[in-house]
């Protein structure tokens, strides 16, 4: 409110027809409190996923702004911080230093009804080989299930085997009449030089350290060659935040002012996203390109040295490792049935790992 101008707070009320607010903090909590009047008479429910990743700053908003009721949280451990550093606890109010009120707790197992349990297997062995307390169990009725399929693949650095594999889960899809937006998710890494050329100077919308929006001009827009290297048309590709690989260019720029128009995922279209933006997505298969560079570039991110900055007993490798992996096995709890990981550098950190897994299993 320091920043806004009159023109703008003029612009913000206009929907409140008949009412004049001041730019005041009084007049702004007046026009809190009548937005949210009718919310709270009609007992409607505030439901918050991922609580354990809100800032206590968030978690006191929300609360002093829903009167602390009708509020329902999910909420995990730290083993699945993403946004924050620490886990947001949501029983006690740092202001005051006392328990919120009617609270009522419920604790679940650490099950999963989404994953089978080969790709259960696979996520506890990694979260133990960094000390991450994953734990989880698949739900299954006997012995005799389908336990899915993980594949890991080091040795095909520049996607050769990629369409052949990709024709067998379209096929698998198929079998279980899935679309293809329910059959397959590639997760893709950013700063790939192999799955995409690097486009013109666009307008990028980030997040800064204090989480508030900032916009930067420096970020170029990806082509992505996915559609060459899998063999789906580009009609049946939806690509988040990436253009698709054309040689002409200005139909690569009829094509990225065409996909900057907000489109969104239909049924007969495979997703393709990065890995960060897969947080609470699933799809039957899912394929994780290039997942070592994923993993070593989230290791080198600044917010990682202060990851889980509440435990002393932690180098600041160590908080890199568990930061990363955290990433990674956001990633690879997504598939339902069959799970497909593409390593470049099988010498690498994670490489070494699955290498490991592969030993055992």
């Amino acid at each position: 409110m320091d920043k806004i101008s009159e023109e703008q707070w003029s612009e913000q009320i206009k929907k409140n027809k008949g009412t004049k607010y001041k730019l005041t903090p009084e007049d702004f909590t007046k026009l809190v409190n009548r937005s949210l009047g009718a919310i709270r008479g009609q007992g409607k429910i505030l439901f918050i996923d991922e609580g354990q990743d809100c800032h206590p700053l968030e978690r006191d908003i929300l609360l002093l702004l829903w009167e602390k009721k009708n509020i329902v949280v999910c909420t995990g451990g730290r083993e699945q911080l993403i946004r924050h550093n620490e886990e947001c606890n949501w029983k006690y109010l740092d202001t005051e230093q006392k328990v919120i009120h009617n609270i009522i707790e419920i604790k679940k197992r650490n099950r999963t009804f989404r994953m089978k349990q080969n790709i259960v297997e696979l996520c506890n062995f990694i979260a133990n080989e960094f000390q991450i307390n994953l734990d989880l169990s698949a739900i299954h009725s006997s012995s005799n299930d389908d336990k899915g399929t993980v594949i890991i693949e080091m040795n095909d650095p520049h996607h050769h085997k990629l369409k052949n594999t990709v024709n067998k889960l379209q096929q698998v899809g198929k079998y279980n009449d899935l679309s293809n937006y329910e059959s397959i998710l590639f997760l893709t890494e950013s700063e790939s030089q192999s799955l995409f050329d690097q486009g013109k100077l666009v307008q990028d919308i980030q997040i800064n350290g204090n989480n508030n929006v900032i916009y930067s001009k420096s970020v170029k827009s990806k082509r992505s060659h996915l559609t060459k290297l899998t063999g789906i048309p580009e009609d049946q590709f939806f690509l988040h935040n990436q253009t698709m690989y054309r040689d002409d260019e200005e139909q690569r720029n009829e094509d990225e002012e065409q996909r900057n128009e907000d489109e969104a995922p239909t049924a007969e279209t495979y997703r393709s996203l990065f890995y960060e933006s897969c947080r609470g997505l699933e799809a039957w298969s899912v394929v994780c390109l290039e997942l070592d560079l994923f993993y070593e570039r989230k290791k080198r991110e600044e917010t990682a040295a202060s990851y889980l900055s509440d435990d002393l007993y932690l180098s600041e490798d160590e908080r890199r490792q568990k930061y990363a992996a955290t990433w990674v096995l956001m990633a690879l709890t997504r598939p339902i049935d069959t799970l497909y990981i593409q390593i470049n550098d099988p010498n690498s950190e994670l490489g070494a790992i699955l290498a490991k897994y592969l030993a055992q299993a």
